[in-house]
């Protein structure tokens, strides 16, 4: 997760000002099962706004493994959620998913 700059906004046609920019989906990882793709912006977890990738990650790491977490997210222009389970972070060894 990044900050969501104004080229980013522009690259990825994003409307919204705040928010993590989900730069990378690790293969087989939650994310990744959850759907989320690169250039999507997390914008709230569990209906608190993520205004910034700090408050995400503080937010889940306070999470137990395992805990269903409800994102929303936009995704060229338009709003959307999805369900994710926390889980351990990824090994070193894992892959990214190509944007």
């Amino acid at each position: 997760m990044r900050d969501l700059a104004a080229a980013d906004r522009r690259r990825f046609g994003v409307l919204v000002a705040e928010g993590a920019l989900v730069s990378r989906v690790w293969q087989d990882a939650p994310a990744a099962r959850a759907g989320l793709r690169v250039g999507d912006v997390i914008t709230s977890v569990n209906e608190h706004e993520i205004p910034a990738p700090a408050a995400l990650a503080a937010l889940i790491s306070a999470q137990e493994v395992g805990a269903r977490l409800t994102l929303g997210f936009v995704r060229e222009g338009t709003q959307r959620l999805t369900q994710v389970s926390v889980a351990d972070e990824p090994g070193s060894g894992d892959e990214p998913v190509s944007p």
